[in-house]
């Protein structure tokens, strides 16, 4: 179901709210008093808190979504930089993070609609950057990796190059992006740390990305 600008506004202005204080803790009354409208305004869109919760979520997933690509779309910056502005924002309000400790709380219907939007959002940060990064592998595969991330991502770019389709190799360094933002999160111990480790792995990945401005344009990837 799509959303009119007006409640896309009071969607976004809950999400704070609910991803601090939780499904449990927040009420319709807080929700509607953060958007500037009465209850009874609320209800007019969204019947049920659990109704709303699921709304926010998908909205969340798709605001997400645009930021991710616009910043990949920022011709200003190095890939690395790219790559480190988008995960990094993608990241700060990781809708898998803030509706984890919610689930047990939800209807059960609810819950599987933000399981299922929790998996889609890692898919669109994953195919996101595997549209925009084409091929990865460094001039000497895995011989020339540095250190353990380019290792990694090397060694998991390059047994297709040359011999599969390379857009299987572009998705599988989408999934080690991913893989390895969401491990660092559970690694750290804070947003400092989190940002300086994170912006060192994915400057060492963004040099391995070949810019071909026909793959950047939705072309075939090819290999450096």
């Amino acid at each position: 179901m799509s959303c009119s600008p007006r409640q896309r506004e009071i969607l976004r202005s809950s999400a704070t709210v609910l991803a601090t204080e939780g499904y449990r803790r927040t009420t319709m009354g807080r929700i509607a008093a953060g958007a500037g409208i009465t209850r009874a305004a609320l209800y007019l869109h969204w019947s049920t808190k659990a109704q709303f919760y699921s709304a926010t979520v998908a909205q969340a997933v798709s605001d997400r979504t645009d930021v991710v690509r616009t910043l990949l779309d920022r011709h200003d910056l190095s890939a690395g930089q790219r790559l480190a502005a988008a995960v990094t924002a993608w990241l700060d309000q990781e809708v898998g993070g803030w509706t984890a400790r919610d689930l047990s709380d939800l209807p059960p219907e609810v819950a599987n609609t933000v399981q299922v939007a929790v998996l889609s959002d890692r898919a669109s940060l994953a195919h996101a950057v595997a549209h925009y990064a084409g091929e990865v592998i460094g001039p000497n595969g895995v011989a020339g990796a540095k250190s353990q991330t380019e290792l990694t991502a090397a060694r998991a770019c390059s047994p297709s190059c040359g011999r599969a389709d390379p857009r299987h190799t572009a998705e599988q360094f989408g999934q080690t992006v991913l893989t390895f933002a969401l491990g660092l999160k559970l690694q750290t111990g804070s947003p400092q740390e989190l940002s300086h480790r994170l912006h060192a792995g994915l400057a060492v990945l963004g040099t391995h990305i070949d810019l071909d401005p026909h793959t950047l344009a939705g072309g075939r990837p090819r290999c450096t």
